[in-house]
């Protein structure tokens, strides 16, 4: 991409099965939050969040590649390229040669690389053995984890861990005791889903989760940072509660969610490339509208720049 960052990863449609299981209400909080507590989505932390662009870039690449322009799964050049990119990056001890130049953390950096790589090639030993090493252990790096390796990593304790972490209004802070807030909530769902498919029952914190995320969405549709709507955000979670079609009746969840980000395109995109690919890679899960995808996906293959990034 134009901005010196790419990434790849694997889209796979999302199958829309219904069942009427209810999303209870969050229970009212049992006490006040302490000194740790910290803003709902601001500052530093939104830039980390911003820069998880490494992965959704390439995951919108994927879907635009798939979604009518090429074979399913074939490689044209644009992702190709990407692709070569993204591998020629990875450093013989784990690192990312860009990564010092991201405000996103280099484990944001790292993982985001190892989904990419995972999905379309494969995430070299020394990256898995690197994100394995980190020693911080907040909800959203626990969950990234998890997303990354279930073999290098004891689903129990992660299950434990977001069980302890899961505050009384059902969401998820950066760590235990600290404000919830949808960014995290979203992580949370992520790796509950990853657990799930390994057997273990999700059901609490999948449940309380979506009620959260239910309770703190606008009335337009959208999830805020900084109190206000936004669509990087917004796009994120939606893609975090899609996950949980088969089994909760999110439906009106995610419908409030695609119109609110419709109504804020200009020309049928957005000027932020990690809008547009973190957009596009959400709506692939709802429809197959040539009219609402075909202009993501144009504005987002223009970006890439001459080296694959």
């Amino acid at each position: 991409m134009s901005n010196g960052k790419s990434s790849c990863a694997q889209c796979s449609r999302r199958v829309n099965l219904w069942h009427p299981d209810p999303i209870p209400s969050p229970a009212p909080p049992t006490h006040k939050f302490g000194l740790n507590a910290t803003p709902e989505f601001t500052g530093d932390r939104y830039k980390q969040a911003c820069n998880r662009l490494l992965f959704y870039v390439i995951r919108g690449l994927i879907v635009s590649l798939i979604f009518g322009f090429s074979n399913a799964y074939a490689l044209d050049s644009t992702l190709q390229n990407g692709l070569n990119w993204l591998q020629g990056q990875v450093q013989t001890d784990g690192s990312i040669a860009t990564e010092a130049n991201s405000v996103a953390t280099q484990f944001q950096v790292r993982t985001e690389t190892a989904y990419a790589l995972r999905d379309l090639a494969v995430a070299p030993s020394s990256l898995i053995d690197a994100i394995q090493a980190e020693s911080e252990n907040n909800n959203e790096y626990a969950s990234r984890r998890l997303l990354v390796s279930t073999s290098s990593v004891s689903a129990p304790d992660v299950l434990n861990e977001l069980t302890i972490r899961q505050n009384p209004d059902g969401g998820f802070g950066g760590m235990p005791l600290y404000q919830s807030n949808p960014i995290d909530t979203a992580y949370a769902l992520m790796a509950a889903k990853t657990l799930a498919g390994k057997g273990y029952n999700v059901s609490q914190i999948v449940s309380y989760g979506l009620a959260y995320l239910g309770s703190v969405q606008s009335a337009e549709g959208s999830w805020a940072r900084d109190s206000q709507g936004d669509i990087f955000v917004t796009a994120v979670v939606l893609s975090a509660v899609q996950e949980w079609y088969s089994v909760y009746s999110v439906g009106a969840m995610t419908a409030k969610a695609k119109d609110w980000l419709m109504v804020g395109r200009t020309a049928g995109s957005y000027p932020q490339v990690m809008d547009t690919a973190a957009v596009l890679y959400a709506l692939s899960g709802l429809t197959n509208a040539t009219d609402i995808l075909g202009p993501l996906a144009d504005n987002l293959r223009s970006t890439q720049g001459s080296d694959g990034s």
